[in-house]
């Protein structure tokens, strides 16, 4: 992979060019843990909310599926899929869904070390994302009309590696922007991005959180405190079905998960302790 990188795209991300999609802060789409149980091939996350707009409850419900060959997405994927929108901030600040990029800014990115496995885990984490398949049943919030809808959609449609040789074939033919490694977003979400649907998100913040959860946490909130300061939710449906925590969990055994989440949250955002 080539390590040629002008800038460390951390630090360009700094202190508040991060972007988060609105709709990903809302609902999970990943499993927490770094693989699936035996035999899951679904997930599915559904709330009863308030309809801002009539004051019924009316149900939302997102469901992920994943391909035969690479599964459900993980909590690494998550990351993953979070830093390609950055990626495309910083190539073309969200005007191209195709987007050229080398492995290593990908490491750099993650703060991940320089190793050939990590190389090949950013690959399949892509493959697997082409493959998997959202459906968003009155759950998507469309930008622009600030309806609820159900959209169904894959978020990458398109992703290409260069191997050490094609790349130096390619760079001989003089064509150095498809020299490197590439993906292309879905129509729709590409278009949720221009639309707007982004918020500021503090990476540096984000990544330093240990857990899979308080990374999930700390999306949902961040989102959330943007609109109100005070937030009270049933205990079960935000750790089922907000933060993504198995739904087989007893109310001590979800205190116990979300518990060392929290600790980190209130340690790095004090003025926000109360509410956690």
């Amino acid at each position: 992979e080539d390590p040629e990188v002008n800038e460390d795209p951390r630090q360009l991300l700094q202190p508040t060019g991060g972007r988060d999609e609105l709709n990903l802060a809302e609902f999970p789409i990943t499993l927490l843990s770094d693989r699936a149980p035996k035999g899951c091939k679904t997930l599915t996350f559904e709330v009863e909310q308030r309809d801002d707009r009539t004051g019924e409850m009316v149900a939302r419900k997102v469901t992920i599926t994943g391909s035969d060959a690479f599964g459900l997405p993980t909590a690494v994927d998550d990351e993953i899929l979070l830093a390609l929108i950055q990626l495309t901030k910083l190539k073309n600040n969200f005007t191209n869904p195709t987007v050229y990029f080398s492995r290593y800014e990908m490491l750099k990115l993650l703060g991940w070390s320089d190793d050939g496995r990590n190389y090949r885990r950013i690959e399949e984490s892509i493959r697997r994302w082409t493959g998997v398949t959202v459906y968003y049943d009155n759950a998507w919030r469309h930008k622009e009309t600030g309806r609820w809808v159900s959209e169904n959609f894959h978020f990458i449609e398109r992703s290409s590696f260069m191997d050490a040789k094609t790349r130096e074939i390619r760079r001989a033919q003089l064509r150095p922007e498809i020299a490197h490694s590439s993906f292309k977003w879905n129509e729709f979400i590409f278009q949720s991005f221009q639309a707007g649907s982004l918020k500021r998100l503090d990476m540096d913040a984000y990544f330093s959180y240990t857990t899979s959860v308080a990374k999930r946490m700390y999306r949902f909130l961040d989102k959330r405190f943007w609109i109100k300061p005070l937030w009270k939710f049933d205990l079960k449906e935000f750790a089922f079905n907000r933060i993504g925590l198995g739904s087989n969990y007893d109310v001590a055994q979800i205190k116990a998960k979300l518990q060392p989440a929290i600790d980190e949250l209130s340690r790095s955002t004090p003025e926000r302790a109360a509410f956690l």
